[in-house]
């Protein structure tokens, strides 16, 4: 019994480096250039009363990302590929990410405006994608500040 589950904890050791550890695929995902726009939600109604905050992003050929949010703006972020194959087949992270950079600016009138590290994970839908900004603070989780649904400007 006991080399049973050393022997199924090896596995899921194994698994997860692999999955973790699987090529992600280099460059400017094909799929995020363009101009996006949408609505940016908090579920919990703390923020901006529960209101929709409008949301447009433009991601270049570079990867560079333009985006403002209320009075914010996003600084310095790139758009990356987020899991390779393996990561897709165990449904582990989300497909794309942007990260790299900072949100600077009141997100809201309620909102202290200070500068923040976040990412925003990105996961395909039916006709654009939807994410949660995640704001990065040091020593802890990373907290969700707002859900973001996109698509494609006409």
């Amino acid at each position: 019994m006991k080399y049973v589950l050393i022997g199924l904890a090896a596995m899921g050791l194994l698994t997860a480096g692999l999955a973790v550890l699987s090529p992600v695929p280099n460059g400017v995902p094909e799929a995020l250039i363009g101009i996006w726009e949408g609505r940016a939600w908090d579920a919990s109604g703390e923020l901006n009363g529960g209101a929709d905050l409008p949301f447009l992003m433009t991601i270049g050929l570079d990867g560079a990302v333009e985006c403002t949010l209320g009075d914010a703006v996003f600084v310095e972020c790139r758009a990356h590929c987020n899991r390779g194959w393996l990561g897709r087949v165990l449904n582990i992270k989300t497909d794309y990410i942007i990260k790299g950079g900072y949100l600077q600016g009141a997100v809201t009138p309620e909102d202290a405006g200070e500068v923040r590290s976040f990412t925003l994970p990105l996961s395909p839908e039916r006709e654009g994608f939807r994410g949660t900004i995640m704001v990065l603070k040091p020593w802890t989780y990373p907290y969700p500040l707002l859900r973001v649904d996109l698509r494609a400007s006409e």
